[in-house]
């Protein structure tokens, strides 16, 4: 239950991400508006789960989501490519949430 909240701040905080990106540099005020309130209820999603999480354990867990989240995000919605370097790297950031979250 505690890996689905956490996973609903990261997403909350990716939505953010991109509202940043469709904001395009604070000159589309709703776009603008959308950032602070996507991180505002993700911080607040974040803060309720880490009472159940160790703090580094909760932060890589909401962070490595909020990565794979954002790359998947761009490449769906912002026509972003994915090399495999980066495919690689993303690999590495899940398999490091496993094994954190594998010892607790």
């Amino acid at each position: 239950m505690n890996l689905l909240i956490l996973a609903l701040a990261a997403v909350s905080y990716v939505i953010g991400g991109m509202a940043m990106k469709w904001s395009n540099g604070f000159t589309n005020i709703p776009a603008t508006l959308g950032v602070f309130a996507a991180f505002l209820v993700g911080s607040a999603i974040q803060t309720y789960g880490m009472r159940f999480e160790d703090l580094g354990v909760g932060y890589v867990i909401v962070l490595g989501l909020e990565v794979v989240l954002a790359v998947i995000a761009g490449v769906l919605f912002f026509q972003e490519s994915l090399p495999v370097r980066n495919a690689v790297g993303i690999t590495l950031v899940v398999a490091g949430m496993i094994l954190l979250k594998g010892s607790h």
